[in-house]
């Protein structure tokens, strides 16, 4: 039985073939939440245009291919449609209010190079309110880990929180990943056996208050040395189902306030990236319930 009092994952699509990719992502994330699947289109055309929305397309073709997909990835999915007159960020950033989850396309229908970030996207990241998915890399394996980037910094925490109930939903298991440095170190031969075990210390602390409300996901803990963050988790999004990573909160800044991290991740992953802001979540994640409250209910 479908649950209609879910809130919906919201899909943006423009006719770009990154739309697709995120309409079949977003559809698995309906399933998985046992959710409805809204899928958006932006209509505007003048001054008030995105660039990205500008460029010529059928509507109806996209909405009907978009339509395929869906059922295609997930068949007997619910699933609405709607054209909507605004700006592609407008209708976005109005949908995140409603959503459980908004997918985008890593760059729109406009987009000239797979590195380079679309507006659009960058500039639905870093406003929305809820957490946003991107579509990125190819299908991943049904058993890949979903991995977490853990800083230590307190937007993270809720970014650990999101990651822990995309693993159970999924079955897999957690990676958390924390890449340390020291300014004085070049290299892993000049990290201490003592800094290494401090690292890994703060690591199980900062994961430690999920673990007890996840029981039944299965966590590994990999504190990296790592001059390059960014090198680290993209070799971990080399075998992700997801990378998920905090972000420091939302507003007009766009890259400082995504963070240097985030910004590259989301041009570079090799799987789908979720970001996820402070101020969406208060306590436990409020997208899925995890396995020890059902036992509550």
């Amino acid at each position: 039985m479908k649950n209609t009092t879910s809130a919906p994952v919201v899909v943006g699509v423009d006719g770009s073939a990154e739309s697709l990719a995120a309409v079949s992502l977003a559809a698995a994330e309906a399933a998985l939440r046992d959710a409805p699947l809204r899928v958006v289109h932006a209509r505007v055309s003048g001054a008030t245009a995105d660039a990205e929305t500008l460029v010529p397309h059928d509507v109806s073709a996209t909405m009907a291919a978009a339509l395929r997909t869906a059922l295609d990835a997930r068949p007997g999915l619910e699933i609405t449609t709607e054209i909507i007159d605004a700006s592609a960020s407008t209708v976005l950033l109005d949908e995140s209010d409603k959503s459980a989850v908004l997918v985008i396309g890593s760059r729109g229908a406009g987009g000239v190079s797979q590195l380079l970030l679309g507006s659009v996207a960058l500039d639905v990241v870093t406003r929305a309110h809820r957490p946003v998915m991107m579509a990125r890399g190819t299908e991943p394996a049904t058993d890949a880990p979903v991995v977490v980037g853990v800083s230590g910094a307190p937007t993270g925490r809720d970014a650990i929180g999101y990651a822990f109930t995309e693993a159970e939903a999924r079955g897999v298991p957690l990676h958390a990943v924390h890449a340390f440095n020291y300014p004085y170190t070049r290299d892993a031969s000049q990290i201490s056996e003592r800094e290494h075990e401090r690292a890994n210390r703060l690591l199980a602390n900062w994961v430690g208050e999920w673990r007890d409300r996840y029981p039944t996901v299965a966590v590994h803990l990999f504190s990296v040395h790592a001059l390059d963050p960014v090198a680290a988790l993209l070799d971990f999004s080399s075998s992700a189902s997801m990378l998920v990573l905090g972000s420091r909160h939302r507003g007009k800044l766009r890259t400082r306030l995504l963070g240097s991290t985030g910004y590259t991740l989301m041009r570079t992953s090799q799987c789908p990236l979720a970001i996820v802001h402070k101020e969406q979540q208060s306590g436990q994640p409020q997208h899925f319930v995890s396995t020890l409250e059902r036992a509550k209910v």
